[in-house]
C-alpha cells in the first residue's frame, strides 16, 4: 500500500510529525560537483543524524509527476530508481513503502512520495491537509528527448501551470526531465527554455533508469537548501497550500 494510501486512510487519526529545524545552506553548484543528496541504498551508519533515543526526523517531499504520452509516471519512476540503485525497500526489515524513496542530505533525512499529477484528484484531502504531512512540493515534467510532439506537450503543460500560478512563477523545484540517453548533451532549446523558467534539466534511461538518482537528488539538495516551514503562515507552507491549488484546477480529473 502506497504511504499516500497509508496516509489517507489515518489521516485526522494519526498526529503528523514535526519537521526538524534545518538550516538553510548553499545549493550544489555545478552538475559535475560532488552530490550531497545521498539515496538510501548508499547510506552508512554516519550517514543519518540520529535522535536521542535513536531513530531520525524526516523532511516529507511530496513529487508530482506530469508525463507526456509514453512518458514514465510517477510509479515508474520509483521502479526506475531502484532499478538503477538495484534497491527496493522490500530489502529492509521495516517493510516496503510503495511509490517512496529516501536521501539524505548533510545528515537529514527527506522521504520523496511520488504521485503522478492525473491521480491527484483521486485525493482530494491532499489539497486540505498538504501543509501539515509535506514541507515541500517538487514538480517533475517527463518527455521523451527525442520526440517533438512529446517536448511540445509537456512544455506547454509548464507554461500552462507557470501561468496559473502567482507572477507567473512556479514557488518550488521543477525539473524537466529528458526521456533518453542520461548523457547525451541537453539541446540548446532544452537548455533555454530550463534557464528562462527556472527549471533543473536532467535526463534518464527509460531501460535501466541510469540519470533518475542523480535527478531526484538535486530535487532534494534544492530542498534542503531552501529549509522547512515552521508555521501555518510562513512562506513555504502557503506556496504549498497555493501550488496544490493550481495543480488540482490544472488536470483533469480521473
Amino acid at each position: 500500500m502506497s504511504k499516500i494510501m497509508k496516509w489517507m486512510r489515518h489521516l485526522g487519526s494519526t498526529s503528523s510529525p514535526s519537521p526538524s529545524n534545518t538550516t538553510p545552506v548553499a545549493i550544489a553548484g555545478p552538475s559535475d560537483a560532488p552530490l550531497r543528496a545521498i539515496h538510501e541504498s548508499r547510506w552508512s551508519p554516519s550517514t543519518v543524524k540520529k535522535q536521542p533515543g535513536g531513530g531520525f526526523t524526516e523532511q516529507h517531499i511530496l513529487v508530482v509527476v506530469f508525463n507526456a504520452t509514453g512518458c514514465t509516471d510517477g510509479p515508474g519512476l520509483v521502479r526506475l530508481l531502484e532499478r538503477e540503485t538495484e534497491w527496493c525497500e522490500s530489502d529492509v526489515l521495516l517493510g516496503r513503502e510503495e511509490n517512496t524513496a529516501r536521501f539524505s542530505c548533510d545528515g537529514y533525512v527527506y522521504a520523496m512520495d511520488f504521485i503522478s499529477a492525473g491521480h491527484l484528484k483521486s485525493f482530494p484531502a491532499l489539497y486540505t491537509s498538504v501543509g501539515s504531512q509535506w514541507h515541500h512540493i517538487n514538480l517533475v515534467f517527463a518527455y521523451e528527448a527525442a520526440s517533438r510532439q512529446s517536448w511540445d506537450e509537456i512544455t506547454a503543460n509548464i507554461d500552462d501551470i507557470r501561468g496559473r500560478c502567482e507572477n507567473g512563477s512556479v514557488p518550488f523545484t521543477t525539473l524537466l526531465l529528458a526521456m533518453g540517453r542520461p548523457d547525451a548533451p541537453i539541446p540548446e532549446e532544452a537548455a533555454a527554455f530550463a534557464r528562462e523558467r527556472g527549471c533543473l534539466p536532467a535526463g534518464y534511461s527509460p531501460i535501466d533508469g541510469r540519470g533518475v538518482c542523480t535527478a531526484l537528488a538535486s530535487l532534494v539538495e534544492n530542498a534542503h537548501a531552501a529549509g522547512t516551514r515552521s508555521t501555518p503562515d510562513s512562506r513555504p507552507f502557503v506556496d504549498s497550500s497555493r501550488l496544490l491549488h493550481v495543480l488540482f484546477n490544472s488536470v483533469p480529473g480521473d
